[in-house]
């Protein structure tokens, strides 16, 4: 089977970094995968094996721009190397807008929902508006891949009969993830890019709330946000026990070492950042941001989802937490977390991914 894999770039990224991963064991698994990307750069094209082909557009098709994807579909589709492709595939939500330009060569099309389709913060309206777009947008995809139960029952709802769904894992690990950083006692930590989306300034005011505990916090993420969310801290008086790290390539050393991880995202898809926590034995205090969320936090054991808002919620919940017995159950957390966190190894979720793309019934393990 060949398959075509559509990226803007290398740049760091949660559906460009799951692609990634996706296409080097696909090319372990006796596929051909030939990348397409609007351009080179970015510093995850270290990740790629060599057995991927990689094709660029020339002149490069720059990210960010409303009319990128749907560009970057059209140059794929007048590209030779299109017509040698059995399926394509699309790692997310800001891909959707190629899938008209790709469906005119009458290839298979695959999907991935990477962002929530109905989201807490929009409006009836506005989600009934989204609602229909996107159904409009993947009406020609042979198959939509879902990140959770819980969000595939909402992406069914969402979008109809048409096109066939499945929940598949996300590929967020190379191998089973072995914590070897020590824990930091009172230790808080944070991972995500800091913008809106991620409310750190609900964090920061919750984080406020313990100034008679011993805590300390960690923000791992850089974004337009940092300079703000800096004056923020100082406001409140905790600038001194806020460490903010920036951009940080791979997080799991920051969540190993934490007690306890906090997400507070006013909204997210399936938020892999929960499910990297749990695997390094990491409590998980988080906002009710995603359907997906149940899916993720089964146990009480596990962590806790926050049903509102305010920051008093997000503080009750931690101290709960540094007071109660969950602070000495990482061994227990570990193992309760271990089948979820092995579903999101890659070797297992590509096999799955191939299955459902029809390039064989029952995918072989891999000699990799």
């Amino acid at each position: 089977m060949v398959i075509g894999v559509l990226l803007h770039d290398f740049q760091l990224g949660g559906a460009e970094r799951v692609a990634i991963r996706l296409a080097n064991a696909w090319s372990s698994m006796d596929c051909r995968v030939i990348m397409f990307t609007g351009g080179d750069g970015g510093p995850q094209r270290e990740l790629l094996n060599r057995a991927v082909e990689v094709v660029v557009a020339d002149p490069p098709i720059l990210r960010g721009r409303r009319e990128s994807p749907r560009k970057l579909g059209q140059w794929v589709c007048s590209h030779a190397a299109a017509a040698q492709v059995d399926a394509f595939y699309l790692p997310g939500n800001s891909y959707f807008t190629a899938v008209s330009p790709l469906s005119a060569r009458g290839t298979r099309i695959y999907a991935t929902i990477t962002n929530s389709l109905w989201r807490v913060d929009r409006s009836l309206i506005r989600n009934l508006g989204f609602a229909l777009l996107t159904r409009w947008r993947l009406r020609k995809v042979a198959g939509v891949i879902s990140m959770s139960p819980g969000l595939l029952r909402q992406e069914r709802r969402v979008l109809g009969g048409n096109p066939v769904m499945q929940a598949l894992p996300n590929a967020l690990f190379e191998a089973l993830p072995r914590p070897v950083v020590a824990r930091r006692a009172w230790h808080v930590c944070a991972v995500g890019r800091l913008v809106a989306q991620k409310n750190f300034a609900l964090l920061l005011r919750s984080f406020a709330l313990l100034q008679d505990l011993p805590v300390t916090l960690s923000i791992a993420g850089d974004g337009v946000l940092k300079a703000e969310l800096q004056q923020l801290a100082a406001t409140l008086g905790v600038a001194e026990r806020v460490t903010f790290l920036g951009a940080v390539a791979n997080a799991a050393g920051c969540m190993a070492e934490a007690e306890v991880m906090v997400l507070t995202s006013g909204y997210e898809g399936y938020p892999a950042v929960v499910v990297e926590a749990l695997a390094a034995g990491t409590f998980v205090v988080a906002s009710d941001c995603s359907v997906g969320m149940a899916d993720i936090l089964t146990t009480p054991e596990l962590g806790v989802i926050v049903r509102s808002r305010r920051a008093e919620a997000f503080a009750t919940e931690l101290r709960r937490f540094f007071g109660g017995p969950a602070r000495h159950e990482d061994a227990l957390r570990l193992a309760l977390a271990r089948p979820l966190v092995e579903s999101h190894v890659v070797l297992h979720t590509a096999r799955r991914h191939l299955e459902f793309m029809g390039a064989f019934s029952t995918a072989p393990e891999s000699t990799a």
